[in-house]
């Protein structure tokens, strides 16, 4: 997949301009962004509300880009499923289901203005 490429200036809290929420599609694969050349995988579920996840869109496994891994929810744990070698990673915390070692990177997630998404690398 290829990714939107964002060059943008921090805010005031060190946060990066990455997209418009309604460019990340809900409840399905992810959309990868390149954000001042770093890419991120962002992520968008609706639950009770709707909450934007950022993740780096290298897995920590081998490299393989993760945005177009496949969503599964477990015990209300939502995790990407890397298309490379299945590693399950949490949305929320990077960690896998998965004894394994490896740890994807997250980042802080904020909105502006009601549909602007910003991430903090």
């Amino acid at each position: 997949m290829k990714a939107k490429t964002v060059k943008s200036p921090a805010d005031e809290e060190g946060f990066y301009y990455a997209c418009k929420l309604d460019e990340i599609p809900e409840n399905e694969a992810g959309f990868c962004v390149s954000v001042n050349k770093r890419k991120i995988a962002l992520f968008k579920i609706r639950k009770e509300k709707t909450r934007v996840y950022a993740l780096s869109d290298r897995c920590a496994h081998q490299a393989t880009s993760i945005s177009s891994g496949d969503l599964e929810d477990l015990e209300g744990n939502t995790r990407i499923k890397c298309p490379g070698h299945g590693i399950e990673y949490s949305l929320e915390t990077g960690l896998p289901k998965q004894e394994v070692a490896f740890k994807q990177k997250i980042f802080q997630v904020k909105k502006k203005n009601e549909d602007e998404v910003w991430v903090k690398l």
